[in-house]
């Protein structure tokens, strides 16, 4: 007589699945249907899997990089992963400022060695100097009202100083010329 089957759950871990289903199809008391689960909480458990799976791994890549050799702890390993991917994130953050500082040292460096703060001491002093990196076609029609010190010069640009004298016709150039003030540095290069 042919009795009809009845559902039955069965849970193994990940790494037993193999020999678990193949006991249960050396008994041939059950038909297998596999099935994953799914829901909110087993996401929430895959990325916790993938968070602390990326954290061992820059942890691996830390004690190599560093000899270090493994020492305990009593944290809890998501606090330890979360506190990873943090300082990973920060990391990532700093080398992208510092790219950028690098990239501002380089487009200084045409200018020389200069402290900012002298030219905030002589602005005070009443000599008013701006710094101008002015494309070389429009440098050459300046007009004379606008005193300028050329400092360097190069195929398309030249870089120069502009002392503001007060005459009437030198603020409305200066105005124009505001696209190609240099912004100075907080601190000497």
């Amino acid at each position: 007589m042919i009795v009809p089957m009845k559902k039955v759950s069965l849970i193994t871990l990940g790494d037993k699945k193999t020999d678990t289903l193949k006991k249960l199809r050396k008994l041939g008391l059950l038909h297998i249907e596999i099935s994953e689960g799914s829901g909110e909480r087993l996401n929430e458990l895959k990325n916790q899997i993938s968070l602390l799976e990326s954290s061992i791994y820059e942890t691996n890549e830390l004690a190599r990089k560093n000899d270090l050799r493994g020492s305990g702890t009593d944290l809890d390993p998501l606090f330890v992963a979360r506190d990873i991917a943090s300082l990973t994130e920060e990391k990532k953050a700093c080398q992208s400022e510092i790219n950028s500082l690098n990239s501002e040292i380089q487009k200084l460096e045409n200018w020389g060695d200069f402290d900012p703060y002298d030219l905030k001491v002589l602005a005070l002093k009443g000599v008013d100097i701006s710094l101008y990196e002015i494309p070389k076609s429009e440098y050459e029609t300046l007009s004379e009202s606008v005193k300028t010190i050329r400092l360097n010069k190069t195929k398309t640009s030249v870089n120069c100083l502009v002392f503001k004298s007060g005459n009437e016709d030198e603020e409305e150039i200066i105005k124009s010329l505001k696209p190609y003030r240099l912004e100075l540095p907080r601190i000497s290069t």
